[in-house]
């Protein structure tokens, strides 16, 4: 992988293998709930999205799981992108462990993303050689706190979520903190 230029399936292959050999997709049973990405738990405060807890009780109300991908093993990533086929959340390296599914069926990936994210391309590849179906939101902005923070319009997020997935609308409000 050239980062934003090129993603060769050779890379996507030899992630599939490690994958197989890891956890044998025959052992990993299929659940068809949806999953949420989370970045709450990251320690970096830059990495920290405003209302992103207010979108997670929306989520999971609405029956996702909610995953905090820093503190799965490899071993449980795999099983957790083999097991499910649904997942979103503020693009971040953790859509990186998709590679290591080896279903043939495509994941079906909703990013959350700031309209001028310059890592765009890298994600925009990946789901090319897998050939997931994508579709990006932007509903994330830099706010103008120090050390820099990004805040989640967290309406725009759901509705957008539950349409791309075709899910019934069941938002009431997000808090305050998380509409722009």
């Amino acid at each position: 992988m050239q980062n934003r230029h090129f993603t060769s399936q050779r890379h996507a292959a030899t992630a599939r293998k490690l994958s197989e050999a890891i956890v044998p997709l025959s052992t990993i049973a299929r659940d068809s709930t949806p999953v949420y990405l989370s970045r709450c738990r990251l320690s970096e405060p830059g990495q920290l999205i405003v209302g992103e807890e207010g979108l997670e009780d929306h989520l999971r109300a609405s029956g996702f799981t909610i995953v905090h991908p820093e503190t799965l093993s490899l071993s449980e990533q795999i099983q957790l992108v083999n097991r499910h086929d649904t997942f979103t959340g503020v693009v971040g390296s953790a859509f990186h462990s998709l590679l290591f599914r080896t279903r043939a069926e495509s994941a079906t990936v909703v990013y959350l993303a700031d309209p001028n994210l310059e890592a765009r391309q890298n994600y925009l590849q990946i789901d090319s050689v897998l050939g997931t179906q994508s579709r990006w939101i932007d509903c994330v902005r830099n706010t103008q706190e120090k050390p820099r923070r990004r805040q989640i319009d967290c309406e725009k997020a759901l509705r957008e979520i539950f349409h791309a997935l075709n899910l019934p609308d069941s938002i009431s409000s997000c808090p305050a903190a998380s509409s722009f």
